[in-house]
């Protein structure tokens, strides 16, 4: 029973995880180049290409975490788990 007690709590743990992950991209993804137009303000060109640069970092940081092995590991640990 402690065993099982022991992976529910992992599955709970990693869940969690995932969920911030999750809230995390949708962040990255949501971004909105026009959101300095939209709050009134009157940005130079440099500020788009900052927030491109910026954003191209995030998704490729973003990318990289995707692929890395431990990633690959929670994800099985949750499937094999049963997690919803």
């Amino acid at each position: 029973a402690n065993a099982a007690m022991g992976s529910k709590d992992r599955v709970h743990v990693l869940e969690g995880a995932v969920i911030t992950w999750t809230k995390q991209i949708r962040h990255v993804l949501k971004q909105d180049p026009e959101m300095l137009l939209k709050e009134g303000k009157n940005p130079e060109p440099n500020a788009e290409i900052h927030f491109w640069k910026s954003k191209a970092a995030n998704l490729n940081s973003i990318h990289q975490q995707l692929n890395i092995d431990g990633l690959k590991k929670v994800l099985k640990f949750l499937e094999t788990n049963r997690s919803t």
